[in-house]
């Protein structure tokens, strides 16, 4: 898992968003705004989220939502977590046109 960070694009309810993901050794790290969302990690095919509360520290601070802010509110339910997980199989196969389809 040793690539180098990378943005991925999401279709979130009717807006794109943007995230940043900086590979570790275990996980992929979510930025989002400038601040750490939480982590994903694939297990037999099925992705997974973990808090950011639960992930060593580092330089970025923990992403906070702001309900006043001027940017959508990104919720890591299962679709998204999954949809998170597709990007990055594309991103470090994009050959791989059968992701999602197996």
């Amino acid at each position: 898992m040793k690539q180098g960070v990378f943005n991925i694009r999401l279709e979130y309810r009717t807006e794109e968003v943007t995230l940043t993901i900086l590979p570790r050794e275990k996980y992929y790290k979510v930025i989002y705004f400038g601040g750490i969302m939480g982590a994903v990690y694939c297990v037999a095919g099925k992705w997974n989220w973990i808090e950011a509360k639960d992930l060593e520290g580092g330089d970025l601070p923990m992403y906070i939502p702001d309900q006043k802010a001027d940017r959508l509110e990104l919720v890591p339910d299962k679709q998204v977590v999954n949809c998170i997980g597709r990007e990055i199989e594309l991103h470090i196969n994009p050959s791989d046109k059968t992701y999602g389809n197996k």
